[in-house]
């Protein structure tokens, strides 16, 4: 009976802490093959325009890592200013309490002696 209450509590608690799912297939100029290639070379080897590549592809990656940066404190500001991530926190907590009351039996903290 406690394991089912367990498992109970486990299912309901779960389904009342708040998700974000972040799915990006946002092309990102750190990551191109041809930056990377020119990156890992000595300086002195390339040409004028493998270079010039290389400086535009640095200053692109610059920008977007800024940009990842920014939208990502926004969101996690922007999560914990709603409303409703704090009534599903409250919910998650209440869940918690009651798995926690039937793993205990619903006794409480009471102890009989049979």
């Amino acid at each position: 009976m406690k394991a089912l209450g367990f498992i109970l509590g486990v299912i309901l608690l779960s389904g009342c802490t708040p998700t974000q799912i972040v799915v990006t297939d946002e092309y990102s100029p750190c990551k191109d093959s041809l930056y990377l290639s020119l990156k890992s070379q000595p300086l002195d080897k390339l040409s004028d325009r493998e270079y010039d590549y290389l400086l535009m592809k640095d200053r692109e990656c610059l920008e977007f890592q800024r940009s990842q940066s920014q939208r990502k404190n926004s969101q996690t500001e922007s999560l914990w200013s709603s409303p409703m991530t704090w009534f599903w926190t409250t919910c998650g907590l209440i869940m918690a309490g009651i798995a926690a009351w039937a793993l205990m039996g619903g006794h409480g903290f009471d102890h009989h002696s049979y």
